[in-house]
């Protein structure tokens, strides 16, 4: 039996390290099949807010999105856990990737999915789980920014942006920036691209100044490139108003842009640390903010009085979030990286701190 000991209300933890079989006679063909996963037991961490997931050893939680009432999971080895909101398995996904970044697209009812190895994202429908359909892509590319009939996709390691176009599933225009991207968000006619890595002498990444590269969706070209401090930019959200939020990887500042003038609001600037990813309670005007280091630890920012309301270990991942109608945080989910876990914490909990 796996044991925890409880630091503060509401914690469980559920242990998802049961024996499953191995179904055997798939098809080879297809780049996604069911899998099975070792049984051994991983030690549940101690924690102060939310339910942990205990994952299978060494299947490190890289990122996760909210699909239509389940949680997708990416993890190490190119395996995609496919959750309930309670933390059961409902299937395991196998592909021929590493590191897969799985993004929702309610409108179309798939998931697609993006890594660093190889130049192609997967279309797996949301209901079945079965792989659809394959979109090559010159390059390998990050998670794709969705806006109606259009994804935006980074190349991981070339100063480009792909525009694709998801009716007839094809990259249809390349835009080029002024380094690799990152997460990107869609304001308006604009696209704004967190940048800061590029690739140096012998392929080794040089950690270039942090900076928002901001694309005109009207002609699909770079307008401006922006500084914001620190290096490795890797977080950007959109409050759903006037501000893009934004904070870097490497000496670690949140700061936040002004979408109406494109420039940055001197009087916002707070010490966070290293940063990965970056959700906006909009109404509760909140930042969430996956930081890695030492320990992998949540901290929550009130963007009114710019302070940071707790910090907590938690994950350094890329978040998957279900929202309520208005946009406020419903739930969160949080991956640890270097650890075999989620962990699952309700937004009100985070709202009464």
């Amino acid at each position: 039996m796996l044991k925890i000991r409880k630091q503060g209300s509401g914690l469980t933890v559920r242990n998802l390290t049961r024996p499953w079989s191995v179904l055997v006679g798939l098809s080879v063909v297809c780049a996604l099949s069911v899998i099975a996963l070792s049984a051994s037991s991983v030690e549940a961490p101690t924690v102060v807010h939310g339910d942990v997931w205990v994952l299978p050893r060494q299947t490190l939680a890289i990122a996760a999105c909210f699909a239509d009432g389940e949680v997708w999971v990416s993890l190490a080895r190119g395996v995609m856990g496919v959750f309930d909101t309670r933390g059961n398995v409902k299937r395991w996904l196998s592909a021929d990737f590493v590191g897969g970044m799985p993004v929702y697209d309610g409108v179309r009812g798939c998931v697609y999915i993006s890594g660093p190895l190889q130049s192609a994202v997967y279309v797996v429908d949301a209901q079945t789980h079965e792989h659809v359909e394959t979109i090559q892509v010159p390059a390998p590319v990050r998670p794709l920014t969705i806006a109606g009939d259009v994804a935006y996709a980074n190349a991981f390691d070339e100063s480009v942006l792909y525009v694709v176009d998801l009716v007839t599933q094809r990259v249809v225009q390349d835009v080029k920036l002024a380094r690799p991207g990152c997460e990107s968000v869609v304001v308006g006619d604009k696209l704004y691209v967190a940048t800061g890595t590029e690739p140096g002498p012998d392929n080794k990444w040089s950690m270039s100044g942090a900076a928002v590269d901001i694309v005109s969706l009207t002609d699909l070209r770079l307008e401006k490139t922006l500084p914001v401090p620190g290096a490795h930019l890797r977080a950007l959200a959109w409050d759903s108003g006037h501000y893009v939020y934004a904070a870097s990887n490497v000496a670690g500042k949140l700061v936040r842009l002004d979408t109406t003038t494109d420039t940055l609001d001197d009087d916002f600037e707070l010490d966070v640390g290293r940063v990965k990813d970056i959700v906006i309670d909009p109404v509760h005007k909140l930042a969430l903010l996956s930081c890695e280091g030492a320990r992998e630890e949540l901290s929550v920012v009130s963007l009114e009085t710019l302070q940071e309301t707790t910090r907590f270990e938690a994950g350094s991942g890329f978040m998957a979030v279900e929202r309520e109608p208005g946009g406020a945080l419903r739930n969160i989910w949080v991956p640890n990286v270097n650890g075999s876990y989620v962990l699952h914490l309700n937004a009100s909990e985070l709202v009464s701190d």
